[in-house]
């Protein structure tokens, strides 16, 4: 089963990469670690993601939402596939349906002590607020975010989490707090 899942994973990067996706160190950490079992759902989240990242109108982004979902509906147990349908909804500027799903996975992802997707979904949660200009709820997800991607070292997190608080800051019009985290991001 494992084994199965080691390969399931491997196909996943070649066909990503056949079909020129670019893959982060962090999305090829999620294919290897993911839970699921179920190829069909796996499809289904790829080919979502693929639609997604590739987005033009608000029809890919529904055509992603419905793939992601189907994904789910096969496999309930797929947490960057709810993870990604949060984004397609903060996308989409429904955040209290984004909240939702983010709230969900970040449930899901500490019982299974997933902490990446657990950064993740903070950070999600975070921006969800941000975009509701509910500043202090925004940083408290945040930090929340930024002390799990310092744990799993996960440097490219780490610069996501410290941007979006120097975003915080800028709105806040502490300039000078914001160029700072800025300056650490990059």
């Amino acid at each position: 089963s494992s084994e199965l899942t080691k390969l399931q994973s491997k196909m996943a990067l070649s066909i990503l990469t056949a079909l020129r996706v670019a893959t982060s160190a962090q999305t090829e950490k999620e294919l290897v670690s993911r839970r699921s079992g179920n190829p069909e759902a796996y499809e289904y989240y790829l080919k979502a993601k693929y639609k997604f990242d590739n987005k033009k109108t608000k029809e890919d982004v529904a055509v992603a939402q419905g793939m992601y979902t189907r994904a789910i509906e096969i496999d309930s147990g797929m947490l960057v596939a709810r993870y990604a349908l949060a984004e397609t909804y903060l996308l989409s500027g429904e955040y209290k349906k984004a909240k939702q799903i983010y709230v969900g996975v970040l449930d899901r992802a500490q019982a299974l002590r997933e902490r990446s997707i657990e950064a993740n979904s903070l950070r999600g949660i975070g921006l969800v607020y941000w975009n509701l200009s509910e500043y202090a709820q925004a940083l408290r997800y945040y930090d929340q975010s930024l002390t799990i991607v310092k744990e799993l070292g996960d440097l490219f997190g780490e610069a996501r989490v410290l941007n979006n608080i120097g975003l915080v800051y800028w709105n806040q019009g502490a300039h000078q707090k914001a160029l700072d985290h800025y300056t650490t991001s990059l």
